[in-house]
């Protein structure tokens, strides 16, 4: 089981700046392009207002965890195009992988813990912890 903590930078300063509807399209358009990156069987799932999570069910190995975080990252921090603007986000991941399936909690904090890393290390970064 694989588990990633997504947290994309950015979002509240483009409702601040143009409105709830454009914060609402982006995160929309992220959301869409999330689930694009993973493979059929897995969860994306909407944490909070800039912060996603992905359930990487039956992954086979951390190899599988990484390339898909490395997919998702670059999916989601592509341009995205809202009528005139163009609006890129910086993202970070946290990833975890247990062979044995592990307690979901328990993977969720470990991502989350590589999150907190990624975040300090700057944008567009994925960590295994």
């Amino acid at each position: 089981l694989g588990v990633c903590s997504i947290a994309v930078a950015g979002v509240q300063r483009l409702v601040e700046e143009h409105g709830r509807q454009v914060g609402d399209e982006v995160v929309e358009t992220v959301a869409r392009r999330l689930s694009a990156a993973v493979r059929h069987r897995d969860v994306v799932v909407r944490l909070g207002e800039n912060e996603f999570g992905l359930i990487l069910v039956g992954a086979e190995s951390a190899a599988v965890v990484d390339a898909v975080a490395k997919r998702a990252l670059a999916r989601i921090t592509e341009p995205i195009d809202i009528g005139s603007r163009r609006i890129i986000l910086p993202a970070s991941i946290g990833a975890t992988y247990d062979p044995a399936g592990g307690a979901v909690r328990e993977l969720i904090e470990r991502a989350d813990g590589a999150l907190a890393t990624a975040k300090e290390r700057g944008p567009r970064q994925v960590v295994h912890s």
